[in-house]
């Protein structure tokens, strides 16, 4: 069988994601920067699509549609085409894998999206009240950067070389300058918003410096954080104050750790090199120290790497023997214990230290830009036309930024907000599977949290309402794992006749693509037809589970073979030398 072809990336030019990624250079400016999606030549050029696969919505597609306002900020109109064009470029971009394939993560993107249009639209305005503007040196400077990323030797290409791929998206140089008059504008506040940072070489330094760490979390249950063991705020809450307790009581920390922490990276598991069996050791909270991680490494965090400001706050404030008290984080309630502190700059620092300092220097005036900016949607009049994209708004913020490693906690009234949002919109548009999607999934998490047996009223009620989404999303969108959850859902109801009929629908979709990439949907499956007291239906599948790994040994073993013979040099011919 023909195999699935993963999404092809696009090449980076002035219109693609990967641009502006690179324009911007670093994490914290590209915060920033994002803005540029939203306006002028990113969102104007060329045709998008809202709708299809990972597309969502209705999908309308015809001109009067896709000009039409969506929503207004400030009474500034935000149009449908601004919308489809973004979209397009995120799903063609390095990221689209991520945001491809599933309606709701498509939902979040396209949050994601109108989030920038709103915000660049609230930077724009705001740049003009300050009587900011894009002078014709930053355009050409722009441009120029246009012209360098577009060529493959890291030199500007030529003004007909430039003028023709524009030319090619129907536009002209005029129109370019045009357009860069209002992209620029964003990034020109940027730079006035953080001129008045001060920053020395010593806060420089401090940037590096690391900490190592033990930690016991306890993850809190939210619509993002699906973390095994995760419980309600309450509950948790109640779980590492008493944790905090023993440990005070005397209890050594890394114990208290293995036995009370429901992290999961608190676990290494190593396959044995004789026995072949998996071996599972815990690490007594001690961060980054699985075995994939370099002995050197392990334990020591940098501020800013991945667990967020309010983690970093708490553990860079402890010195060397120190713990902390109860941490509410993003993640869920932290107990953090340094066992050492370091500074460690790179080898070239002095070498590099001016442009390490800029770096940094751009990174820290994301910050106030940053806050500028969430003052300004607080207040902000923003006027919804279509529904359909004001739940992708609302959904896409309480959902963080994914593609910057940017993830949120939402409280407790932004989640029943939106969940009181769907409810009264997915029934009402069976054609938005993102909808029903989401809303099955925001309705799960109260099932988790439902007390009581699987014949309690309360669960009842909660639970055929997430069967009801689950159905009415899969009338419109494809995904095997709402249909895995659904099987679920009707083997609890009593249902199996339509729990086996989901089953069936998987298994034939699956015949059609016969890829070892699919093992773990099919390892699902076999366990499911078992649930279900389909011994024989599993054992069929047991033996393409067999089959296909086998095709994945050996594809492994010829992919190694080719590494190996490419790294080995060829042999050289003997020199012979006539007489």
């Amino acid at each position: 069988m023909q195999k699935q072809q993963p999404p092809q990336e696009s090449s980076p030019d002035i219109l693609s994601v990967t641009y502006w990624r690179k324009f911007a250079q670093h994490r914290a400016t590209y915060i920033v920067l994002a803005g540029l999606f939203s306006l002028g030549i990113i969102f104007t050029f060329g045709p998008g699509k809202f709708g299809g696969n990972g597309g969502g919505g209705q999908g309308q597609e015809d001109g009067a549609s896709r000009d039409a306002t969506i929503l207004t900020v400030n009474d500034t109109p935000v149009t449908r085409v601004q919308f489809e064009n973004g979209w397009s470029q995120i799903k063609n971009s390095q990221f689209g894998r991520m945001y491809v394939g599933s309606e709701a993560m498509s939902a979040s993107g396209q949050g994601m999206v109108l989030s920038r249009l709103i915000s660049t639209a609230l930077q724009v305005g705001e740049a003009k009240k300050r009587g900011l503007t894009v002078s014709d040196a930053d355009i050409d400077k722009a441009i120029v950067e246009f012209k360098t990323n577009m060529s493959k030797d890291g030199k500007p290409i030529s003004d007909a070389a430039f003028e023709q791929a524009i030319a090619q998206q129907g536009v002209t140089l005029a129109q370019v300058r045009d357009d860069l008059k209002q992209t620029l504008l964003p990034k020109i506040l940027a730079e006035s918003v953080g001129a008045g940072l001060k920053l020395t070489d010593a806060d420089l330094e401090k940037s590096f410096d690391e900490v190592k760490t033990r930690r016991i979390l306890i993850p809190v249950l939210d619509m993002k954080n699906p973390e095994a063991g995760a419980m309600p705020d309450g509950q948790a809450q109640k779980r590492i104050e008493d944790i905090l307790t023993k440990i005070k009581g005397g209890m050594d920390f890394a114990k208290a750790a293995d036995q009370y922490s429901l992290d999961q990276s608190n676990t290494n598991s190593e396959v044995d090199k004789v026995t072949k069996k998996t071996i599972k050791t815990k690490l007594g909270g001690l961060m980054n120290a699985q075995s994939s991680t370099p002995k050197a490494d392990q334990g020591w965090y940098k501020r800013g790497s991945y667990e967020g400001d309010l983690f970093d706050n708490a553990a860079f404030a402890l010195k060397k023997g120190e713990m902390s008290g109860v941490v509410k984080t993003q993640r869920g309630y932290q107990i953090i214990k340094v066992e050492d502190v370091r500074r460690n700059l790179p080898k070239d620092y002095v070498k590099n230290k001016a442009v390490l300092l800029k770096s940094f220097k751009e990174q820290k005036s994301a910050k106030p830009m940053q806050d500028l900016m969430d003052a300004q949607k607080k207040a902000a009049k923003i006027v919804w036309k279509d529904p359909q994209f004001q739940w992708r708004y609302d959904y896409a913020e309480q959902s963080g930024n994914p593609m910057m490693g940017q993830f949120t906690v939402p409280s407790k009234e932004d989640k029943d907000k939106l969940l009181a949002e769907l409810r009264a919109y997915a029934p009402k548009h069976p054609e938005d599977g993102g909808a029903n999607l989401v809303l099955a999934s925001l309705l799960e998490n109260d099932l988790k949290t439902t007390v009581g047996k699987f014949d309690d009223p309360a669960r009842i009620k909660v639970r055929d309402e997430v069967i009801s989404a689950y159905e009415l999303a899969l009338k419109k969108t494809e995904d095997k794992e709402a249909r895995f959850k659904l099987v679920q859902l009707y083997h609890e109801a009593k249902q199996d006749d339509k729990a086996l009929g989901q089953l069936t629908s998987i298994d034939k979709q699956l015949s059609y693509d016969k890829d070892p990439a699919n093992r773990y949907i099919y390892q699902q499956l076999s366990q499911q037809y078992r649930m279900l007291g389909k011994p024989d239906l599993a054992m069929k599948i047991d033996a393409i589970i067999a089959e296909l790994t086998a095709i994945a040994a050996k594809d492994a073993k010829e992919k190694a073979d080719a590494q190996k013979q490419a790294q080995t040099p060829p042999k050289k011919s003997p020199v012979v030398i006539e007489a």
